[in-house]
């Protein structure tokens, strides 16, 4: 469990600098000749980057609420289905789609997103 945690950070981690990367790459080709499109592939790309932030940064919330739950003071107060419950009503997944609707579904997500698409 704990190698597939340690992993998986290490994957997370690793997709968040090549983001950084194609950004900083997508931004020098915009810089020296603008276009839409490459407006459009920097914006989804610091979506998708925001995204991953933001869920390393819930991660990292969750950690801190399963240490307290191990060692703190009061551990009995903190149960198990706590910490799944914050988990899951932290996670929030929508994406807009061209005309402007936020898609919420998991299909419709996969479905408007040009870099999920890509991979």
């Amino acid at each position: 469990m704990i190698s597939y945690h340690a992993s998986e950070n290490k994957r997370k981690s690793k997709h968040m600098t090549e983001i950084m990367d194609r950004i900083k790459t997508i931004d020098q080709l915009h810089s020296k000749a603008p276009s839409v499109e490459l407006h459009w592939v920097t914006i989804l790309l610091q979506t998708e980057f925001d995204t991953l932030t933001s869920e390393h940064a819930g991660d990292l919330h969750l950690k801190s609420r399963q240490t307290h739950y191990d060692r703190g003071e009061r551990a009995g107060k903190l149960s198990c289905h706590q910490l799944k419950q914050s988990a899951a009503a932290s996670f929030t997944a929508t994406i807009g789609d061209r005309e402007g609707h936020i898609v919420t579904d998991q299909q419709g997500i996969n479905q408007n997103n040009p870099i999920l698409k890509a991979t």
